[in-house]
């Protein structure tokens, strides 16, 4: 969970030259999923949604996102709980 959180925070702080990109955050959340289980994996996933929402994607006024970046965070969500899912199965 720190790392992800970590990851987000450098993520936010070099946000001019990384720009919105969600490349370092997968990593961040697969190795919380796969050293530390699925509870931390979550817990890691949950932090980086919010995290991605609101520091990372462009808003439009009064916090609203605009429906490209809808689509980025629901392919964020779908492939993140995608490789849980199978981390988790692997694991029983």
């Amino acid at each position: 969970c720190i790392l992800t959180v970590s990851v987000l925070y450098i993520q936010i702080l070099n946000f001019e030259l990384l720009g919105s990109s969600l490349i370092f955050i997968y990593p961040a959340v697969f190795f919380s999923a796969w050293f530390l289980g699925t509870g931390a994996g979550i817990i890691s996933f949950l932090l980086s949604l919010v995290g991605i929402a609101l520091y990372l994607l462009p808003h439009e006024p009064e916090f609203l996102l605009s429906s490209e970046n809808w689509m980025r965070l629901s392919l964020y969500v779908l492939t993140t709980a995608f490789v849980l899912r199978v981390i988790h199965r692997g694991r029983e």
